[in-house]
């Protein structure tokens, strides 16, 4: 398509996306059938709560389907003719076609696991979503509370991650490298200064150390970034990258930071998010408590805590020694294979999603 017009390009882009569902919506596998709706592309929660969960959920019998975030109304009436679901999930309402009043009749299940209904132009059709779905999956106890308001059947399904192979680095020779993987820092200021803070202390307790930082392009505001280099840390900044590589660039580094300043509401609503990718890449975590941190993580398996100065103790043992490195990373990927996996959180949409599709009448004999 190199040469053609933007329109035109799109409308063929679209056409072709259509088309690659046809096989699937034409001969399903026998069984139950549910369409997935994403907000987005094949990146972050999208991928993680849509395009990873339906692939788990067809090993598992379901026929599935995943309408690409490009396709316009007419072409998903037309695959949902095709397909004949027997349930859909809106992956959030991100999407201006993801609204309930454009799929009437269908069974609707609304997924959400972000604070998106704080956004005024995001409040209402959420609400109307929530109302009118069957249920509510929730990505945490904050987004429960929110979802309860509307529907009384909201469970909790934290985001599972698709887990890599090994072998990893061992943290003896494993650079000193500290990592807050959040896709756009600068969309945060308050953990973006409350990062900055703490690793000047920690630089000054520790030594020499590097900072990888993801979605800072060169056009950047780097204000906080001169701030730490003139401090003396060295920055790394690596831009954003897909998904599959940014779990393999997760594997030199010491420590990861997942910082949440509860007193912004959007914040409270985050759930694992780049926890998921330090843990598949056995980086030790440190995190504020909040949101479900703290039902997740244990002693043995990560640092949680709101207290700056135990964010720079704990920072400054960790780069100092690989062993309570090893340890923790260790503990805590077991946990994320038992907790955390894309097989855990697709067995318990499985289970929300069958006991709301009818079982099929027993043939009469």
């Amino acid at each position: 398509m190199i040469g053609l017009r933007g329109p035109l390009r799109s409308a063929l882009g679209r056409a072709a996306r259509e088309a690659a569902l046809y096989p699937r919506a034409l001969a399903p596998k026998a069984g139950k059938r549910v369409m997935f709706f994403p907000s987005g592309g094949r990146e972050q929660s999208s991928l993680l709560r849509a395009y990873n969960i339906a692939a788990q959920m067809d090993r598992m019998g379901w026929s599935t389907l995943v309408v690409p975030k490009h396709l316009n109304l007419r072409q998903r009436r037309r695959i949902i003719r095709l397909f004949r679901p027997d349930i859909c999930v809106l992956q959030k309402c991100r999407h201006d076609l993801n609204r309930a009043d454009y799929y009437p009749g269908l069974p609707l299940v609304l997924d959400v696991d972000d604070a998106d209904f704080l956004a005024p132009a995001l409040a209402g059709p959420m609400a109307h979503a929530a109302r009118a779905a069957q249920a509510v999956i929730c990505g945490s106890r904050y987004i429960q509370t929110w979802a309860r308001q509307f529907n009384a059947n909201a469970p909790i399904v934290w985001t599972g991650s698709a887990q890599t192979s090994g072998p990893w680095p061992d943290h003896a020779a494993r650079r000193p490298i500290v990592t807050w993987a959040q896709a756009d820092p600068n969309a945060y200021p308050d953990e973006f200064d409350f990062v900055t803070d703490v690793l000047i202390k920690v630089r000054a307790k520790a030594g020499p150390f590097t900072l990888r930082l993801y979605g800072l392009a060169a056009d950047s505001d780097l204000s906080r970034v001169d701030r730490l280099r003139a401090c003396g840390i060295e920055t790394q900044l690596l831009g954003t990258l897909p998904y599959d590589e940014f779990l393999l660039s997760l594997r030199d580094v010491a420590v990861g930071l997942s910082p949440l300043i509860t007193q912004s509401p959007f914040s409270q609503g985050k759930s694992f998010g780049k926890i998921l990718g330090y843990l598949d890449a056995k980086v030790p975590v440190v995190c504020s408590d909040a949101a479900d941190h703290a039902l997740f993580f244990t002693q043995q398996t990560g640092i949680v805590t709101n207290d700056p100065d135990r964010w720079v103790g704990a920072i400054v043992d960790l780069l100092q020694d690989p062993a309570p490195r090893r340890a923790l990373s260790e503990a805590a990927h077991t946990a994320f294979q038992a907790q955390l996996s894309v097989k855990v959180a697709a067995a318990k949409v499985d289970e929300i999603l069958s006991a709301l599709v009818p079982v099929p009448a027993a043939p009469s004999v």
